[in-house]
């Protein structure tokens, strides 16, 4: 699997540290700037691609999914400073992508990654004073994917369209601060919500039911599979479901 538009040798970049599917990249410069991976023709495919981000703060994140079949991530950010120096990459786990923030000067500004629809995506997302978007849409695979969000001084909006492909259980696990939900689940998919919050507002409720212990489900049966699993602890939460 290769890295497109950028040198395998050395390129000047930003201030992040990525371990990814071709291996160690050290990152310095403001941005914008785009590291891409894709599959090869001879690469094996992964049952789940892993997108991992740690130790970021201050940070916008965006991750949407695109119609790309052998797409693993591309990956558009910026930093806070303009500090430079080479990038170097060493080949290493394919299907693999993970992101390390720097402190002070040196922490990432915006973070936009888009991700393929072929492999389905185990996320975890750890910083603080974030401001992330999740949207799961344009047929993205959720086939027993899990996707982890941590940090509970941050805002995070999720969304889940109709317009996926599913099966099995997908886990969604969201600490923060405050959190904007919009489900909208296609048909045969089953769902629950489980939330830890002294602010919950619902805003639209279609095909979903309150039930007692501070949840809701959908109508058609919450945990037979295929279903979501949808775990919030936050300060604040408005959400949108729907069947």
């Amino acid at each position: 699997m290769g890295i497109e538009g950028n040198s395998r040798i050395a390129v000047v970049l930003m201030a992040i540290i990525i371990i990814s599917s071709i291996g160690l990249v050290l990152l310095l410069n403001t941005g914008p700037q785009t590291l891409e991976w894709r599959y090869g023709d001879d690469d094996a495919r992964r049952e789940h691609d892993v997108i991992k981000i740690t130790g970021i703060e201050d940070t916008d994140i965006s991750i949407t999914f695109v119609d790309e079949p052998d797409l693993v991530a591309r990956v558009t950010y910026e930093l806070h400073s303009d500090n430079t120096a080479p990038l170097y990459i060493d080949d290493d786990t394919i299907g693999v992508v993970e992101i390390s923030g720097g402190s002070g000067n040196d922490r990432v500004k915006t973070l936009e990654i888009v991700l393929g629809i072929e492999s389905a995506y185990n996320i975890l997302i750890r910083g603080a004073n974030l401001t992330a978007s999740v949207t799961y849409s344009n047929n993205a695979n959720v086939f027993n994917a899990v996707i982890t969000f941590e940090s509970p001084d941050s805002h995070i909006e999720f969304i889940v369209t109709e317009d996926i492909s599913f099966g099995g259980e997908f886990q969604a696990f969201i600490t923060a601060s405050d959190v904007e939900i919009d489900v909208n689940l296609p048909d045969g998919l089953n769902g629950v919500f489980r939330y830890t919050s002294p602010s919950v507002d619902i805003l639209s409720l279609i095909g979903w039911s309150s039930e007692p212990g501070a949840r809701y489900e959908t109508e058609t049966g919450s945990t037979s599979f295929p279903f979501l699993d949808l775990s919030v602890g936050a300060d604040s939460i408005r959400a949108s479901l729907s069947t």
